[in-house]
């Protein structure tokens, strides 16, 4: 089912204009995860507000992690679970970082369209991450003392 951009486009308008200032220059910082008619229409909600877009980094460099070659090792069908899978590797020590989790979180709905919200690694911590992930979560958190 094709996205009619118009309806789109009339639909971002719609929840850029209920969301803060504030909102509206995080959700600018984290533009990978827009699609192209999502950054038109926020840059449009930002200029109607008189917000100055972030400025590009003076010296030319761009994020280390934008530089690098990331791989997508899964994909889930809501922030949640999304947020749950990275906190898990950041806290083994693997660099990670979320693909569309911004536009669910908008729109729950539109997970389907985008294939979920993405958890990308670099190539050569993708299969540690998954070993990662496949781990079963304890049923109970407690002591391991067997009194």
């Amino acid at each position: 089912m094709a996205i009619d951009p118009v309806r789109e486009r009339q639909r971002l308008k719609d929840v850029y204009s209920h969301m803060t200032d504030g909102e509206l220059q995080e959700l600018a910082e984290d533009t990978a995860s827009l699609t192209g008619l999502a950054s038109q229409v926020l840059n449009d909600e930002m200029a109607r507000r008189e917000l100055s877009p972030l400025q590009p980094d003076p010296d030319g460099l761009q994020d280390e992690t934008a530089l690098r070659s990331m791989v997508t090792i899964r994909s889930f069908p809501d922030v949640m679970q999304a947020w749950l899978a990275k906190s898990s590797l950041e806290s083994a020590g693997i660099e990670c970082y979320l693909v569309d989790d911004n536009m669910v979180r908008l729109d729950w709905g539109i997970s389907i369209v985008l294939g979920g919200v993405k958890l990308r690694v670099k190539p050569e911590d993708a299969e540690v991450a998954l070993v990662l992930l496949d781990q079963p979560v304890p049923e109970e958190l407690g002591d391991d003392d067997p009194e």
